[in-house]
């Protein structure tokens, strides 16, 4: 069961880029996680590429394609409605996760006050 929901929200991105963001998701220390990839109608060949994730990693990546270009802050809370966890971090196609970014935060999360 995953601790920690992602939501990335994607139109028509740099595909290195958002490879790069998915790996560096991937390879977090704390492995309990779930990606939601909210793609906002892309025109181009973003979907193709997360596909591949989303079948090799099909209980840690979601797709999630909107029927319209709706724009990043539907986009968005589209993505934290469908998390299933309590806990969700956002992130954009061009950001790059240090490894053990999920682990540091949910240790400051779980301290008592």
């Amino acid at each position: 069961m995953a601790q920690v929901s992602i939501v990335v929200p994607v139109y028509r991105v740099n595909k290195e880029l958002l490879r790069k963001c998915i790996e560096s998701l991937l390879g977090q220390t704390l492995s309990e996680i779930e990606i939601i990839i909210v793609d906002d109608k892309s025109t181009d060949e973003t979907c193709k590429l997360i596909q591949i994730f989303s079948n090799k990693y099909k209980k840690r990546i979601h797709l999630y394609t909107l029927s319209q270009n709706s724009g990043s802050s539907i986009t968005r809370n589209i993505g934290l409605k469908l998390a299933q966890t309590s806990w969700v971090l956002l992130m954009d196609h061009d950001d790059i996760a240090e490894p053990n970014l999920l682990e540091q935060e949910w240790k400051r999360l779980m301290e008592p006050n």
